[in-house]
């Protein structure tokens, strides 16, 4: 069950899934079309009729941050170069910060990236060449604290602590997280 994409671009077809907001519209389909002989109909595994012709949509929709993709990592020409300035920097903080080891999870819920980390990682990164202003460093420091911290756990622990840090950052997940027990009420009421 997919929209149309017939005589227009790819391009088009991607453009028109999303508002600006990050948000996709939701199709306004009614859960029984008035005229259900035009309309293919389906059954989900539970049994319950379905019908297709409006798209797919999700019950429930997550906005983004209007920029989920942060502005100074452009300056490192890629996601890999910023993770790699990041990675960098937790191998030069880890060695010397060995008592963060003992306990991941009090590493997970109270560890913060400071002030004076993110004036060291500024500092190293200027010498790699990276050229921002000040105001595009304070405008992504949310994502930057969140990186450092993920790479000094990669550093001190493993890829899966460092997945947990990054779990805590990602904001479609932890929302789908707090979906967990209606998805729990609509099994147990055998709504499929």
């Amino acid at each position: 069950i997919q929209r149309e994409y017939n005589n227009k671009s790819y391009q088009d077809y991607v453009e028109e899934a999303f508002e600006e907001d990050g948000v996709a519209p939701i199709a306004d389909t009614p859960e029984e079309p008035e005229n259900t002989e035009t309309q293919p109909a389906f059954k989900t595994s539970g049994g319950r009729k379905i019908y297709g012709g409006g798209g797919i949509a999700p019950d429930v929709q997550i906005k983004l941050p209007k920029r989920q993709y942060p502005l100074i990592i452009g300056k490192f020409k890629s996601w890999t170069a910023f993770d790699r300035a990041c990675f960098a920097y937790a191998n030069e903080y880890g060695p010397n910060h060995q008592k963060l080891k003992t306990d991941f999870n009090a590493f997970l819920n109270t560890f913060e990236v400071d002030d004076a980390m993110l004036k060291n990682f500024k500092t190293q990164i200027k010498k790699q060449g990276i050229v921002f202003t000040d105001q595009e460093f304070s405008d992504d420091v949310d994502v930057i604290k969140l990186q450092i911290k993920r790479s000094i756990a990669r550093n001190l622990w493993s890829d899966e602590q460092a997945n947990r840090v990054a779990a805590e950052g990602d904001i479609q997940l932890q929302q789908a997280i707090q979906l967990f027990d209606a998805h729990t009420m609509l099994v147990n009421h055998k709504i499929r």
